[in-house]
């Protein structure tokens, strides 16, 4: 009594822990997994979204930019009409300076590169000829300037245009374009608390940032991997760190037809500061999940111990033949149905004991007489047809080499009634595959072509030799044709063929019949299970035992309404497969 008491403890104890176990491993483990690929996938949907934040930016500052710039086209093609009133010319671009504050000193040079006319009006005229800007609008080019500050620090840079008439250049116009407003666009720009802007010139020279010391400074940022990529016109995010160790996640994006280039950065603390609270969260939810799971687990351990002992100390006395035990069923769960299952099985066990031998004759002698009735029907058919061709000699070799080995194999059926109980397979010989398969196929094709079905032929020459036993093969294979036959009552098609695999021969066959639905198909092999109307359904289970009996295999495609194809895989001899090498050398 102490021992069973200790053994049910133990049993407990060791159930609960299992069950802990494997509840709590991988509910952790998901739970790590889960963290870090949740982790991973916020990481990169905020450089994404930062990504696409530099975009945005970038292309607010590209617009603040081309609208000067199509002004100064525009006023480029009014004063291409103009060239020679000057006082018109005057008048225009006085007043585009007063409707666009955006502008400072806007000047129409001729072509040696003197103002003849300002939209200062009153102030001297400036000589242009040696200037960057006016040099490149006169070659025909659009020309923007790198930044410069006016007297009261406030940035600008020059624009300037070709003025042409009947498509020739006959001036230039040239603008300063003030950049207060891009700068207010830049310094306005927040991500989270901490988060900045910044933007670069085509040289890395920061020209708009919080920091205007930075700016007025000159401060160049070309060795900075962001500004770097940002100059080589690519978009894109990364984390990094600057020269005291700060870990930063930043943006960049270049602004179209400028050279110049937008970035973004934040602290990486911040912009993954909800990580944080997110990973805690996760484990105290699976911290709680293990409680729940292992507390389950102990209990669920307690319930099961005392029916699972008793019905494992009933279970090894069934082993020992004493089938006569019993469950005493007080539970309505699983476990109950357990036990109602285990006094089912005990006493079926003891009433097929009692029928077991009487059974197995019965099943044997149902299935050789199966058999029997398929090579009887073959026999038959050649006979019908000997009154015809009594005088084809190729005929009648076949038949008569054909009758002694069909006779014989229902000698060898037949005393396998007698000895089934202690069969345990059939003996196999090399078996010259290519004599087998022409035989077979001389066999069957008379009975297709009565029954008005097309037969095809695909089968490769110098077949090798396997070991088999051909009269078993031969039931199976005829199994197979008789069942496509009658899956096709008003006519059809089969198709025979064989294959060489590297360590095997395939044997197909294809009908065209009405094909076998798919839910009878996984039953198709099983004993004693058709869906014909006569037939006791040992047809396929007996060829499959026979296919397996040689160390192959069978298998089946099937779809309703299209036809049935079935697969036998043979293994191929040692020898066999020597031959086959031999043969493609020699080829």
């Amino acid at each position: 009594m102490r021992f069973e008491s200790h053994f049910s403890k133990r049993m407990w104890v060791q159930m609960a822990l299992v069950l802990a176990f494997l509840v709590a491993l991988p509910l952790m483990f998901l739970g790590w997994l889960l963290i870090g690929t949740s982790q991973t996938a916020v990481k990169t949907s905020v450089l994404r979204d930062q990504r696409q934040l530099a975009i945005r930016v970038a292309s607010e500052l590209g617009e603040f930019i081309r609208r000067p710039q199509d002004l100064l086209k525009s006023t480029a093609s009014i004063l291409g009409t103009l060239h020679s009133d000057y006082w018109k010319q005057e008048t225009a671009l006085v007043e585009l300076a007063l409707n666009q504050e955006i502008f400072g000193r806007i000047s129409s040079l001729d072509l040696t590169g003197k103002e003849r006319v300002t939209s200062d009006v009153g102030t001297a005229l400036k000589e242009w000829g040696s200037d960057p800007a006016f040099q490149a609008a006169s070659m025909g080019e659009f020309y923007i300037s790198s930044i410069q500050f006016f007297s009261d620090h406030s940035p600008y840079i020059v624009m300037a245009v070709p003025i042409k008439n009947m498509g020739k250049i006959k001036g230039v116009l040239a603008a300063e374009v003030r950049l207060r407003g891009f700068w207010e666009i830049v310094d306005a720009i927040r991500i989270g608390k901490t988060g900045r802007a910044c933007v670069i010139s085509k040289n890395g020279v920061l020209i708009a940032d919080e920091d205007k010391k930075k700016v007025l400074a000159n401060q160049n940022l070309s060795s900075y991997a962001p500004a770097k990529a940002v100059l080589e016109g690519k978009t894109g995010s990364l984390e990094s760190k600057d020269e005291e160790g700060k870990a930063w996640l930043e943006a960049y994006s270049s602004i179209a037809g400028l050279g110049w280039g937008v970035i973004i950065r934040q602290p990486m603390n911040e912009a993954y500061s909800f990580l944080t609270v997110m990973k805690v969260e996760a484990w105290i939810l699976i911290i709680l999940s293990l409680v729940v799971a292992i507390g389950s687990s102990s209990l669920l351990a307690r319930m099961m111990t005392s029916s699972i002992q008793e019905l494992a100390e009933k279970m090894g006395k069934v082993s020992q033949g004493d089938f006569d035990q019993r469950m005493s069923i007080q539970r309505q769960d699983e476990i109950g149905e357990l036990m109602n299952s285990f006094n089912q099985m005990t006493e079926k066990l003891k009433k097929a004991r009692e029928s077991e031998k009487l059974v197995a004759i019965g099943k044997a002698a149902t299935a050789i007489t199966h058999e029997l009735k398929n090579s009887l029907m073959m026999i038959s058919t050649f006979i019908g047809l000997l009154p015809k061709r009594h005088g084809d000699k190729e005929f009648l070799d076949k038949f008569l080499s054909m009758m002694p080995r069909e006779l014989e194999s229902w000698k060898d059926m037949l005393n396998e009634i007698s000895n089934f109980s202690k069969r345990s397979g059939f003996e196999l010989f090399e078996t010259n595959m290519n004599d087998f398969i022409s035989d077979f196929i001389f066999l069957v094709q008379q009975k297709l072509t009565q029954n008005g079905i097309t037969f095809q032929c695909d089968v490769i020459d110098n077949l090798p030799f396997i070991q088999a036993n051909s009269a078993k093969l031969k039931q199976a294979l005829l199994n197979l044709v008789i069942n496509a036959v009658d899956a096709m009552p008003q006519g059809g098609e089969i198709t025979i063929w064989t294959k060489i695999y590297s360590k095997e021969l395939e044997i197909g066959i294809r009908d065209t019949g009405k094909g076998i639905p798919s839910d009878k198909l996984p039953s198709i092999f099983d004993p004693f299970y058709t869906t014909k109307t006569s037939g006791l359904g040992l047809g396929l289970a007996v060829c499959k035992e026979n296919i397996e009996h040689h160390g192959g295999s069978i298998s089946v495609q099937s779809r309703e309404g299209a036809g049935t194809t079935f697969f036998i895989r043979l293994p191929l001899a040692i020898n066999a497969v020597s031959n086959k090498l031999i043969a493609m050398v020699n080829a």
